[in-house]
């Protein structure tokens, strides 16, 4: 067999990463139906390895709570990714919090585990040395900008970013470690809140528009998850699928958490004759692209 292909992942950043930024690299990837493929992604100094099986279940992984399939039919793939400079503001994490100095048990962590949601049909496992609790303050609280100005436009390049905020009655609530006694944290799932932005353009894309709704559909002291729904009509294909996300952060240790994301691809009205498997790779791939920097920013603080 010849030697390994060297993949490397250039541009694809989004919720929805486009059809044609996929087919920019089409010769530099190998699609095999039927099959699995396996591969190692190199993020900063942490070795991730996944697996797509014939039923299309993918798996990635940092760490020992979750283990890689060991199919024995498998194509391996090498995959890098571009780390270019980022213009990070993320001082926008704010300070420590004292309820993430704290040790936590693997009793605890395993009984949490087992709480937690399915990934969907790709996962990547980031562990970030950041608490708990301050990470939730940064990604849901209405007063923190972390999450637009840090993750959406310095890191994932985004502009025009405008979002509803939640739209819930306790949304000045929502990520905060001290609320009101009347106030119950059962009572924000269900939270939405929309989010548009306009992605970077490709190659061969101009840049184009994405609407993104997100739920908060678990909420806890030691977990929290959130679910988005991405469109984005105006690229090729782009009416006949969605991008299903979902970004699981559970509490591991004294100033640690860890992050869950996955995603799948979602075709309402059926796929295009011929282009699901590119579709479906081309977005596992900017996706797994896209988790990686965010966990770059928040490891950036």
């Amino acid at each position: 067999m010849s030697s390994k292909p060297n993949v490397t992942l250039k541009g694809l950043v989004g919720i929805i990463p486009i059809l044609l930024a996929f087919i920019e690299n089409e010769e530099d990837h190998t699609i095999i139906g039927g099959t699995t493929i396996a591969g190692t992604l190199a993020i900063e100094e942490t070795s991730l390895n996944y697996n797509i099986d014939h039923h299309g279940k993918n798996l990635m992984q940092s760490n020992s709570y979750l283990k890689p399939k060991n199919d024995h039919n498998k194509i391996r793939d090498s995959v890098t990714v571009d780390e270019s400079p980022l213009n990070h503001n993320c001082d926008l994490l704010g300070p420590r919090v004292p309820e993430d100095e704290t040790d936590e048990t693997i009793e605890n962590f395993t009984k949490r585990k087992m709480a937690l949601p399915p990934s969907l049909e790709n996962e990547i496992v980031l562990d970030l040395p950041v608490g708990f609790f301050r990470l939730r303050t940064a990604f849901l609280s209405s007063t923190s900008s972390f999450w637009t100005k840090s993750i959406l436009q310095s890191t994932l390049r985004y502009t025009e970013v405008n979002s509803t905020g939640w739209l819930h009655p306790h949304e000045h609530h929502i990520g905060h470690v001290a609320i009101p006694s009347h106030v119950r944290t059962e009572g924000f799932i269900g939270a939405r809140r929309d989010t548009s932005y306009r992605m970077p353009a490709g190659r061969l894309v101009a840049a184009n528009m994405a609407y993104e709704t997100c739920t908060l559909t678990d909420y806890a002291d030691d977990y929290f998850v959130l679910s988005m729904t991405t469109s984005t009509p105006s690229v090729p294909f782009g009416k006949r699928f969605l991008a299903k996300t979902q970004m699981v952060v559970v509490r591991t240790g004294k100033n640690r958490c860890r992050m869950i994301c996955s995603v799948e691809t979602e075709f309402p009205n059926g796929a295009p004759l011929g282009m699901k498997g590119q579709i479906k790779m081309g977005m596992m791939r900017g996706t797994i692209e896209m988790f990686q920097k965010i966990g770059s920013c928040v490891r950036h603080y």
